[in-house]
């Protein structure tokens, strides 16, 4: 053994009480609520990496050199606007504000997505979902990171904001295993008519976070 008794309790008892403060900081009503709202909606971000590039190339048209291209751009785009206008907008109206309103914009978006499938076919349409969503994301991640820090016990706020994080990402990697069964029921719309549900979950979630001045 490379480790000795002693160094083992020494570790052990330092990790333990950041674990303890940790666990006890993240089971509070308003951070398992925030959590779980950021995993549902990180489900329907995550179908939308996958149904938009199928839309654009298989209905409108689009090559993969092409939706790389566009999505490259708007990325940029939403980068500087994240940059000038998202903060002081999150600043202006509150972050849990404009939390639940990013929500509320991204579920019309997948309503007006599944209402215009008559347009799928069209390069501007297209082009315009892929807008909505890319930027309705980072709009989404600012007011999210400000309310994940101040939720946050100051003793462990590194760990806890860390923990914030994970939701979206495990939810954006297990909805994979969605995808394959919802296009053979029922084709890319029924891929779409999933992401709403995911997004009124995390809409109905969110709507129960109690604002508080920091959030």
């Amino acid at each position: 053994d490379l480790v000795s008794p002693e160094a083992k309790a020494v570790h052990v008892g330092a990790w333990r009480p950041l674990f303890e403060q940790t666990w006890r900081a993240m089971m509070r009503r308003e951070c398992l609520l925030l959590w779980f709202a950021s995993f549902t909606f990180g489900g329907a971000y995550g179908m939308s990496l996958s149904v938009l590039p199928a839309i654009a190339t298989q209905r409108a048209g689009f090559s993969a050199a092409e939706y790389g291209a566009l999505t490259g751009s708007v990325n940029l785009g939403v980068g500087i606007a994240c940059l000038l206008l998202f903060g002081f907008v999150a600043d202006r109206l509150g972050p849990l504000r404009m939390y639940r309103g990013s929500i509320v914009a991204a579920l019309l978006a997948c309503v007006a997505m599944l209402v215009a499938q008559p347009l799928w076919a069209q390069a501007l349409p297209v082009t315009l979902m892929v807008i909505a969503f890319l930027t309705l994301r980072v709009m989404l991640n600012v007011p999210y990171n400000a309310m994940a820090l101040g939720l946050s016990n100051p003793a462990v706020a590194a760990t806890q904001v860390t923990i914030f994080n994970s939701p979206s990402n495990l939810s954006i990697s297990l909805v994979g295993f969605l995808l394959g069964p919802l296009e053979r029921f029922g084709g890319l719309p029924a891929i779409v008519a999933c992401m709403a549900v995911f997004l009124v979950l995390s809409l109905a979630i969110a709507l129960n976070i109690r604002g508080r001045a920091h959030i």
